[in-house]
């Protein structure tokens, strides 16, 4: 796969950014190479319309499972990392609408005018959320939305290649049979039934190992399609608090530019902020429908990690 945009610079996100992206590559990566083996078995048979017999489905199946947990890992590691933007998109709004009374008291606020102490209000608002803060967030969900971007693409290209190269398998599941090596089959004292029975227990076998690392990337797609609705929603939320804090009482920017350019995986958030269409009061339930999504998805990759182990175990 070409190079991803993930690999380029975070657009001024912080520095731990750096040790976030670098885990995720590794992972990521770790899970693609085992993937793409298990592509070239399955191409591989697709294409001879044969398969190995009973020795070669431990190397399968290990090699299976080894990539549901290292995509498994990785997917951790993007989940956490989106959260923890999601955590701190929160914090940023709820510092902005606090309403933090002004030191002078009540005395003071008979002497000063209902516009200065509107303006002063304003202005500690925009300390606790400036442009500054939200551009930084806006580059970690940037560098975030181009690697679930990038992995949706992957997986989807990955799952209907398999996806093809199964249904020739399925349908030529006689000529499978048939092409098996006889050294796999080859057993004294044995009925033709009980070989023909046996050719097609083999089949069906390889063939449920390769379904299973499908649904195995199915599970990974989800995940990041998730993930991806919740940077959206959590990218709305920052861009609605920054279109807030620019225009009231003429804030700066500092400089600060919120642009496609900029964050070209933003761009749908972007564009709806030029054009005053933000999703607005709908967002908080958006929100919390896709912050659910992802629990319910986490909860069941662990229970899903844990059978696995045990199944291992027991094999």
């Amino acid at each position: 796969m070409a190079a991803s945009s993930w690999s380029q610079g975070h657009h001024g996100a912080g520095a731990g950014l750096d040790e976030a992206s670098a885990r995720i590559r590794v992972g990521l990566d770790a899970a693609r190479q085992l993937e793409a083996g298990i592509g070239r078995d399955l191409d591989a048979s697709a294409r001879a319309l044969k398969l190995a017999g009973p020795q070669a489905f431990p190397v399968q199946e290990d090699r299976r499972r080894a990539a549901a947990a290292a995509r498994d890992h990785a997917g951790r590691d993007l989940a956490l990392l989106a959260v923890k933007i999601g955590v701190r998109a929160d914090d940023v709004r709820r510092a902005f609408d606090e309403d933090t009374p002004s030191t002078g008291g009540a005395a003071s606020s008979i002497f000063t005018s209902k516009a200065a102490r509107e303006r002063q209000r304003l202005e500690q608002r925009q300390r606790r959320a400036n442009p500054g803060l939200i551009a930084q967030l806006l580059g970690e969900a940037e560098f975030l939305a181009g690697v679930l971007e990038d992995e949706a693409v992957a997986l989807r290209d990955v799952r209907r290649q398999g996806e093809a190269d199964l249904l020739m398998l399925f349908d030529h599941r006689p000529a499978l049979r048939e092409a098996l090596p006889q050294a796999a089959l080859h057993r004294r004292n044995e009925s033709r039934s009980d070989v023909r029975m046996r050719r097609v227990l083999i089949v069906e076998k390889a063939l449920a190992i390769f379904e299973a690392a499908l649904e195995d990337l199915s599970r990974a797609l989800r995940l990041v399609d998730i993930l991806r609705h919740k940077v959206a929603m959590d990218t709305e939320e920052l861009l609605t608090l920054y279109r807030v804090v620019i225009a009231t009482a003429g804030a700066a920017d500092d400089g600060i530019s919120i642009t496609v350019e900029r964050f070209p995986h933003l761009g749908d958030g972007i564009g709806r902020m030029g054009c005053d269409r933000l999703i607005g009061r709908s967002l908080p339930a958006l929100r919390e429908k896709v912050d659910g999504d992802l629990r319910a998805m986490l909860a069941y990759r662990r229970d899903f990690a844990h059978a696995g182990s045990g199944s291992a175990n027991a094999v």
